[in-house]
């Protein structure tokens, strides 16, 4: 908004909150610091077998969490692929384009988890601190029958299973507004 804390609240307030502040912003970072060394004292005290074992799985993880709403990123303690958690805010922008539909959305990260070496951090400021935060973008691609939830009509199956479902979902709004008559 392109204001100061001290035009907001003025100076003496604007004091108070810078130093709770700082020492809040001292506090997480000796926090996160220390964990991010602990455990990267941990992962270096493996052997180099289990290094590259640990590595690899959480690459693996990495790929198949990539897919399930994670953003990958490289832990600061062990060097191996995290990943992060967020929550999406702001609007989604959706392109369309050669048979395939394009969402787009910020994401918030709140959360960084490390198979590797075990590292996990809460929070935006840690992950700040640790430089595995920043929001980031979710891009996820559906054909337009699948994102609008459009059927084949040539898939007696699934086109089965829907006129069922229609059917029987017709049948309990009648039921539901007819009036029940035992003259």
């Amino acid at each position: 908004m392109g204001e100061s804390l001290e035009s907001l609240f003025g100076p003496d307030e604007a004091a108070v909150a810078n130093e709770v502040l700082s020492k809040s912003h001292t506090e997480v970072m000796g926090k996160v610091m220390r964990a991010i060394a602990t455990h990267a004292k941990a992962f270096a005290a493996k052997t180099a077998v289990e290094q590259l074992a640990a590595a690899e799985a959480a690459r693996i993880e990495g790929e198949q969490l990539a897919h399930k709403r994670h953003h990958r990123v490289t832990c600061p303690a062990c060097g191996s692929v995290a990943t992060v958690q967020g929550k999406p805010f702001g609007p989604q922008k959706i392109t369309h384009g050669d048979g395939v539909i394009t969402v787009k959305q910020a994401v918030s990260p709140q959360s960084f988890s490390c198979p590797a070496c075990g590292l996990k951090l809460e929070g935006y400021p840690e992950l700040e601190v640790a430089e595995v935060g920043g929001q980031y973008t979710r891009t996820i691609e559906a054909s337009p029958s699948d994102f609008y939830g459009l059927i084949d009509p040539e898939d007696r199956e699934s086109l089965s299973e829907y006129l069922e479902e229609e059917v029987q979902e017709r049948l309990r709004h009648m039921a539901e507004d007819s009036e029940y008559d035992n003259d």
